[in-house]
């Protein structure tokens, strides 16, 4: 009669080294993903006119959630999306004058109200004033914009990110042990 005997008590010791060197594979792995998603993301190839949009732009938030680990890369500059996905023909109006009362008009906004700055803005509600590239001043009382076309910095930025996660992870899983 032959008989056999087991010793599992390593086994669940390893089980759990085993996990943890996964869970901080996975974080890594996200955390640069994030990196190299925010580096292809400022690349972007709009036109800089004060570099805010760019110096905005973060991978934040990395942290487990259930059992993902997830972070978010945003962009904080509130024309960020404007920049990313275009904008479609549109009227710009001034801002309704300083204690206008009733509706504004479509597209329009209302100046802010109490004491301030915006109590001396040339203008007053009535007119858009802008300079061109030679300084020549220009008013009017409405612009037709024609338009943006995207520059989808954000849709590479997550691309380069999936490609980046994927390969890290596929790479530091097979270098696990069970030692």
């Amino acid at each position: 009669m032959l008989t056999a005997t087991l010793d599992s008590s390593g086994l669940e010791r390893s089980k759990t080294r085993l996990l943890g060197q996964m869970l901080e594979h996975i974080e890594k792995a996200v955390q640069r993903a994030g990196d190299e998603a925010v580096a292809k993301a400022k690349q972007g190839a709009w036109k800089d006119r004060t570099g805010q949009l760019r110096s905005e732009i973060v991978f934040r938030d990395a942290r487990w959630s259930g059992r993902y680990f997830i972070g978010v890369l945003h962009a904080k500059m509130p024309y960020a999306s404007y920049v990313n996905d275009g904008t479609q023909p549109h009227d710009i109006w001034p801002k309704a004058t300083y204690r206008m009362k009733g509706p504004v008009r479509e597209g329009q906004t209302r100046r802010a109200t109490g004491k301030g700055p915006h109590e001396h803005i040339v203008g007053r509600g009535l007119a858009l004033r802008w300079k061109d590239a030679g300084g020549e001043q220009h008013f009017a009382r409405m612009v037709k914009h024609p338009g943006t076309q995207p520059i989808p910095f954000m849709d590479q930025a997550a691309d380069r990110a999936r490609v980046v996660l994927y390969a890290e992870l596929k790479s530091g899983f097979v270098g696990l042990t069970l030692n």
